[in-house]
């Protein structure tokens, strides 16, 4: 792992290149191809980075504040998935990376990420990533989205 201006680097994957940045109290998982093809393992070690910073920083919330339930809410929902993106299908993860295409993408991702814990409490994984995809391609409509 490189470090540069505050940003966490992934070292290219061949085809997958990602950066995890904090913008004050946010965090985003940034996804975007580097070359042509598609290994689902390198997308799903990516997803365990972005959730696994995620729990961290739910867990530094409830520290700060211990009565915030949902931060611990929070945590524990990133560790199930994190348990779990390893056993999420193939195709499903790799619908999910073609849809994480540009920076609304980003931005979606994002909100989805910091409504776990407060607003959607996912199982698992794939109800995670079947979420987002449902939300990126209409099934599904985010009050947060606008066309």
């Amino acid at each position: 792992m490189m470090f540069a201006q505050g940003a966490m680097t992934f070292p290219d994957a061949g085809w997958l290149n990602c950066r995890i940045e904090r913008a004050g109290n946010e965090m985003a998982g940034i996804v975007g191809r580097v070359g042509t093809g598609s290994d689902v393992s390198h997308i799903r070690a990516v997803l365990k980075e972005i959730f696994e910073n995620a729990a961290i920083r739910r867990n530094a919330e409830m520290l700060i504040d211990g009565s915030d339930i949902r931060s611990r809410e929070a945590a524990i929902r990133f560790k199930m998935l994190i348990g779990t993106i390893d056993i999420a299908d193939a195709d499903l993860v790799a619908a999910f990376h073609e849809l994480w295409v540009g920076r609304e993408d980003e931005r979606a991702h994002l909100q989805l990420l910091t409504k776990v814990g407060y607003e959607f409490w996912p199982q698992n994984a794939a109800e995670f990533l079947s979420r987002f995809i449902a939300e990126r391609t209409g099934s599904i409509r985010s009050p947060d989205f606008s066309d």
